[in-house]
């Protein structure tokens, strides 16, 4: 997603959407490792749930990390590229 896509009309509801995804997923999954690691908490221990916490956004970062380098490569530019001089004909030549 680039922020470029919020300015083109039609690509605007497909980014909309997939963030609204994200969030949602994010949301979800947040919750239920709430819920399982409050379960599985110790008592004497509520910040026990950091590590797993950690883990998890570890892994999250590496697959979107991995993702991006293997994305296919942006279109470049080519306007005002070099090209090689011709060098004019002489009468020699002809």
């Amino acid at each position: 997603m680039r922020w470029s896509d919020f300015l083109h009309p039609e690509r605007v509801a497909q980014t909309v959407l997939k963030l609204c995804a994200a969030g949602l997923v994010l949301v979800i999954i947040g919750s239920v490792l709430t819920r399982a690691l409050a379960c599985a908490t110790l008592p004497h221990a509520p910040g026990l749930w950091v590590l797993p916490g950690l883990a998890v956004l570890s892994v999250v970062a590496y697959l979107v990390r991995e993702r991006r380098l293997n994305a296919r490569p942006r279109p470049r530019n080519t306007r005002g590229a070099e090209r090689t001089p011709l060098l004019p004909r002489t009468l020699e030549e002809e």
